[in-house]
């Protein structure tokens, strides 16, 4: 049956299914958490007696990294605030650029060697 109608909540019902109407929220992040949580309820991990628990752990691990659910949470686990996750990134970016730089030197070190053999 190919019926749809509209709940008291302004979702509209097709075919049994809820489809959100995220004009009704009064909080727009809500309609961004609503549309993770879909995608996650699809990182299920199937076939775990065939593969084993740890590998279906592994494979767990990798699909909530790859959504970005694990970094998430981590940054969530403690209250930072701006400034210091500004300094971080700051002192990150300094310390990348100088092994980049350090990684240019040591290749125009070892090509000079190699040249003069």
């Amino acid at each position: 049956e190919n019926s749809w109608w509209v709940d008291d909540k302004g979702n509209f019902v097709k075919d049994g299914k809820v489809e959100v109407n995220y004009e009704n929220f009064a909080n727009p992040e809500f309609a961004k958490e609503d549309a993770l949580f879909k995608r996650v309820r699809g990182l299920g991990i199937t076939g775990v007696t065939e593969i084993g628990v740890n590998a279906a752990m592994i494979r767990l691990h990798r699909k909530c990294t790859a959504e970005g659910i694990i970094a998430k949470y981590r940054d969530q686990q403690y209250n930072i605030k701006p400034t210091e996750r500004r300094r971080v990134a700051k002192n990150k970016a300094i310390y990348l650029r100088w092994k980049w730089n350090m990684k240019k030197l040591v290749n125009a070190a070892m090509q000079a060697r190699d040249r003069g053999r």
